[in-house]
């Protein structure tokens, strides 16, 4: 029997949520390809009895490269013509097999569907479409079902792919976030169709194990940044129609990019596992406000108050007063979830 999709997951550590989301994959003409990245947790003990237990499943293993590298090597061996993406801590809801097949019987080049967060045990449904859009309409999907969404719409997690055009993009090695974002926009161009289904079979779950929410990440705003520029290149190459669509991309836009610069500028500048030296801070803050999102966001009436005082003294590089805001407004919040 032909595998009608293949499920890539990449796995580091992560021993104590992988059998619960492999437990939810009720399709049985698949292939499942875990792929071990160097883990130290028992996991690839594990992937290997999975594997020899579910004909289903493949086993590989790689020195630790991170999840680009682990989804590329993924990639080179998947048979089916389709393939997804999930994440070792995540999970699936029930009748996983009856959401996709649909998806599976159709002609679209990605299909999007909707997922529900789990942020602490607080679960959230994000819906999108329903709705087929060509590439004439390649822009209000953006603007509608990628920037416009709460969580954004940049996860691989809650979509199915063309196999030969997942690997003819690949994923870069070299970064380290927003990874599935950046291969998204690139995927976006190769497209004819993209079909969103108002239907979650995926759960997120933002406390799991293996998530990056505390981890240090060299040159995060460049990332960040990144992704805004490819943002507003895709925007030109698929025009969103003019009036309150156009300002809702934009405003969304800036939004969304300043929530990564407050991240950057009040949590990635004095990580506890950074080594920058004061003047490699100082560097990094010259590098942010030269930046074409940096600017967006600082001429943006919208941009909160918070956030300004940290623009105010990234301009002037003033590490003194960014981390002071830091520790105020941390100490601010803890009083106030005291209160509540």
């Amino acid at each position: 029997m032909q595998n009608r999709i293949s499920i890539i997951i990449p796995i580091y550590n992560a021993a104590g949520f992988l059998a619960r989301l492999v437990g939810g994959i009720d399709i049985s003409d698949c292939e499942i390809i875990l792929v071990d990245d160097g883990s130290t947790d028992g996991s690839a003990e594990l992937c290997d009895r999975m594997a020899g237990e579910d004909p289903r499943i493949v086993a590989m293993h790689q020195p630790n490269q991170g999840p680009s590298a682990a989804r590329n090597a993924g990639l080179a061996r998947a048979c089916a013509q389709r393939v997804c993406f999930f994440d070792a801590d995540d999970s699936l809801a029930p009748g996983f097999a009856s959401a996709i097949d649909p998806a599976l019987r159709a002609d679209a080049d990605l299909t999007v569907f909707a997922f529900d967060v789990n942020d602490g045990g607080k679960l959230e449904r994000i819906a999108v479409g329903p709705r087929i859009y060509s590439r004439t309409d390649f822009g209000e999907y953006l603007a509608l079902e990628v920037i416009g969404k709460r969580y954004g719409n940049g996860f691989l997690w809650n979509k199915i792919y063309r196999t030969d055009l997942a690997r003819a993009i690949g994923f870069d090695p070299g970064l380290r976030m927003m990874e599935d974002e950046i291969f998204n926009q690139k995927y976006l161009r190769l497209c004819r169709t993209v079909e969103c289904r108002d239907k979650a079979f995926y759960t997120y779950n933002i406390t799991g194990g293996t998530n990056s929410r505390a981890r240090f990440i060299d040159r995060y705003y460049n990332a960040v940044d990144n992704v805004f520029r490819n943002f507003l290149s895709l925007a030109e190459e698929f025009p969103i129609p003019d009036g309150p669509l156009q300002a809702r991309f934009r405003r969304d836009l800036n939004a969304r990019t300043a929530r990564g610069l407050f991240y950057a500028l009040s949590f990635h500048l004095f990580h506890p596992e950074s080594d920058l030296s004061a003047d490699d801070r100082r560097d990094m803050l010259a590098r942010i406000a030269s930046s074409a999102s940096f600017k967006a966001i600082e001429s943006d009436p919208a941009t909160s108050r918070e956030l300004r005082l940290y623009i105010g003294r990234a301009r002037h590089q003033n590490l003194t007063g960014l981390k002071l805001l830091t520790s105020t407004f941390a100490f601010l919040r803890k009083i106030k979830a005291r209160t509540r």
